[in-house]
């Protein structure tokens, strides 16, 4: 059985959890890069930051192929969600069996899962034939939307992904997560005096109000579809008919055929509202598939279940309703799982947590999960 450094890994996780690193701080991102990428020496290993356009901190990849196409893809995010200046108030720390901080669980000690693991796979010699990836995001928890064709090609290239984020707060994986599309939507009609000429306007609010009861009754919990109105704004005054207004919308589908029934609602609201003399128009901002089980999945969460076994952590898996990068990623073909990392929860927020005690076993299951799938491709 490998040996690993705990007190090596406790002393990375303090320096990285201790990096304000959300995703619009380039300078944090960088930081936790570099410190990840260290020891991932040619030529055995291949470092890349990649370019994905202005605006975005370069995603950091590493894989000991020169091959383009993977076994398997190991998904990790450097950024989190708090503010520049939060490491300040409240730095890493150990409380009892627990580790705290900005980013301890979602998602720096994953981060470290994989560097720990894969780093100690090439100084046993183990890594024989199995072709990784070792993928970390540079904006995940602003929606991907620089990275996401990047991730998908990256689906499209692996045979497998496991999505290291936490597992949950009872250790449970995660086995299908559900699409996810934020629309905006804005409509325009025309104002009015509300007492002296009521008749001649055309209310963007009215129209927005009949929207949001047909789209709501598209929900179906049977089937997993949801939608939610969850911003809605317009008008200038009281008196006036309202001339604007606008919807942020969110839909999450357990299948992508799902998505056309969205799009035939629509379509059919934007006819009642040309009709109402409102113009309208939808923008989509952002749009993931869902992160749904193949054929594949049930031999892979058979191999991860064989691994916790040996190592004493948690069989059971659940059905998320949030996406994460493994939707892009399976989007792309890839056989994707989540939930992969070590216990923790509380994540975007004060109370963000690390189980101590899932960080050994943690490591030894992803090693065996590789292992087991190395024997499996390469018998």
């Amino acid at each position: 059985m490998t040996t690993y450094n705990i007190d090596q890994y406790m002393k990375d996780l303090e320096y990285l959890v201790n990096i304000d690193s959300n995703a619009a701080n380039t300078a944090g991102i960088d930081k936790v890069a570099e410190y990840l990428s260290n020891g991932f020496n040619a030529p055995f290993w291949r470092v890349e930051r990649v370019d994905c356009g202005p605006g975005c901190a370069k995603p950091l990849l590493i894989t000991n192929t020169d091959d383009t196409e993977y076994d398997v893809v190991l998904c990790c995010h450097m950024d989190t969600v708090f503010p520049d200046g939060t490491v300040a108030v409240r730095p890493f720390s150990v409380k009892g069996s627990r580790a705290y901080g900005p980013g301890v669980s979602d998602m720096k000690c994953c981060c470290l899962q994989a560097t720990h693991v894969l780093k100690a796979m090439e100084k046993a010699g183990s890594l024989k034939k199995l072709k990784v990836c070792l993928a970390f995001n540079s904006e995940e928890e602003v929606g991907s939307a620089h990275v996401q064709s990047w991730l998908q090609e990256l689906g499209a290239r692996s045979r497998y992904c496991l999505v290291l984020e936490a597992a949950r707060a009872n250790g449970a994986r995660v086995l299908e997560r559900k699409g996810v599309s934020h629309y905006q939507v804005k409509l325009k009609g025309r104002a009015a005096h509300a007492g002296n000429a009521p008749q001649d306007g055309r209310s963007a609010i009215n129209e927005m109000a009949y929207w949001i009861l047909k789209l709501a009754a598209l929900t179906n919990f049977e089937t997993g579809m949801t939608v939610n109105t969850g911003v809605v704004k317009g008008g200038t005054g009281y008196n006036s008919v309202a001339a604007e207004a606008f919807m942020d919308i969110d839909l999450r589908v357990m299948e992508k055929s799902q998505v056309s029934i969205m799009e035939e609602a629509f379509a059919k609201l934007q006819e009642h509202a040309k009709a109402a003399e409102i113009e309208t128009e939808i923008n989509v901002i952002t749009s993931m598939p869902p992160m749904a089980s193949t054929p594949e999945t049930a031999g892979l969460v058979e191999i991860i279940d064989a691994a916790s076994r040996a190592y004493g952590l948690s069989t059971e898996w659940v059905k998320a309703g949030g996406g994460s990068d493994g939707n892009r990623v399976s989007g792309g073909g890839a056989t994707t799982v989540d939930g992969i990392g070590p216990t923790g929860a509380g994540g975007h927020s004060e109370a963000e947590y690390l189980e101590l005690d899932s960080v050994e076993p943690s490591l030894h299951c992803l090693e065996k999960i590789l292992l087991d799938l190395q024997d499996k491709l390469y018998k």
